[in-house]
């Protein structure tokens, strides 16, 4: 059952909340690495610390049309407009095909002021760390759904040439 935000500032506070929670259970520690972690009584949201250096909580919503538009329309960091289409292919590691891509990257980067609101209940002196923010529609959901994704992201590169550490929200929403 996903969340029901009927504003836009309903879904602002909820995330604002989201991100609280995560960050205190991030420091608190007890959410083992390696594992998923949905709490009890919980059925729109978990932890995902299943990535070595990678701690997310996972979120759904649904929101009314307007909402929905409202949170497309923001400028949550840099526009990209990128066309994204990757067929679905076998995973070993994950022992099953992914989901494959059908989408739009609208935006991507550097966190604005809009997603500041949101992630600067984190604490961050910004000199080891920095902020970004994706918006996807994803079309491989009827109707489409918007994936917002808020990350915490050490400076530091790690093997593969991503961030050594990510703290991230990732906000799933359907329009309904």
């Amino acid at each position: 059952m996903p969340i029901q935000a009927n504003t836009f500032d309903d879904f602002k506070k909820l995330l604002m909340e989201g991100a609280t929670l995560a960050g205190l259970r991030y420091l608190k520690g007890d959410i083992a690495p390696k594992t998923k972690h949905t709490p009890a009584g919980w059925h729109d949201a978990w932890f995902d610390h299943s990535i070595p250096g990678y701690f997310k909580l996972n979120c759904f919503f649904k929101v009314p049309a307007t909402v929905f538009d409202t949170i497309k329309a923001t400028n949550w960091s840099p526009y990209s407009g990128k066309l994204c289409l990757k067929k679905a292919v076998y995973r070993p590691e994950l022992g099953r095909k992914d989901k494959g891509t059908d989408g739009t990257v609208i935006c991507n980067g550097a966190a604005t002021p809009a997603s500041m609101e949101v992630m600067g209940v984190i604490g961050s002196d910004l000199k080891n760390e920095h902020f970004e923010t994706a918006l996807y529609e994803n079309r491989l959901y009827k109707p489409p759904q918007l994936n917002l994704e808020f990350k915490l992201l050490s400076n530091k590169l790690g093997a593969s040439g991503k961030a050594e550490e990510a703290f991230a929200i990732n906000a799933h929403v359907d329009k309904g």
